[in-house]
């Protein structure tokens, strides 16, 4: 996506368990709005009551759930959006989502060969994992006190 001005207003927020109040909603928006507008890219955004994850990137859609009921707090909810917010970032780095999900598949199913007996393990040393996680901590210490973050991020869940 090309310009500021071309980013879509792509997030929404299901009346799901664990989503905050209607304020809080619309200051979740403002927040994800203008890191996408800065980040050029605009993934949609959707809750999720799967309690077996916090938060995923779907390749497939382009979209990131988010499992509010399993967010520790707002900052743990924002580091969440912004580690799937890099995998996003990946997949428009590689040429779109096929690229991404046959590249992570591919780095999957080496480390199940190279790791007999541990082919579940894989995810706690995925490169794209590590360095998802990396992103959402190093933009968390950068964004977290810019005015609007910074107020958000004081509101109580």
């Amino acid at each position: 996506i090309e310009g500021d001005d071309k980013v879509k207003e792509t997030v929404y927020i299901d009346e799901k368990k664990g989503v905050i109040n209607a304020m809080a909603k619309h200051a979740i928006n403002s927040v994800i709005e203008a890191i996408n507008k800065e980040f050029k890219i605009a993934p949609s955004l959707r809750s999720t009551d799967n309690d077996a994850v916090k938060a995923h990137y779907d390749m497939d859609t382009d979209t990131i759930y988010i499992n509010y009921g399993l967010a520790e707090d707002r900052s743990d909810f924002l580091k969440s959006y912004l580690h799937e917010l890099k995998h996003a970032l990946k997949a428009k780095e590689v040429g779109g989502a096929s690229a991404l999900k046959e590249l992570y598949e591919m780095e999957i199913a080496s480390f199940q060969a190279h790791n007999p007996g541990q082919e579940d393990a894989w995810y706690a040393s995925h490169p794209q994992e590590i360095e998802a996680e990396a992103f959402a901590h190093e933009e968390f210490q950068r964004l977290k006190d810019r005015k609007n973050l910074s107020e958000w991020l004081k509101f109580t869940n």
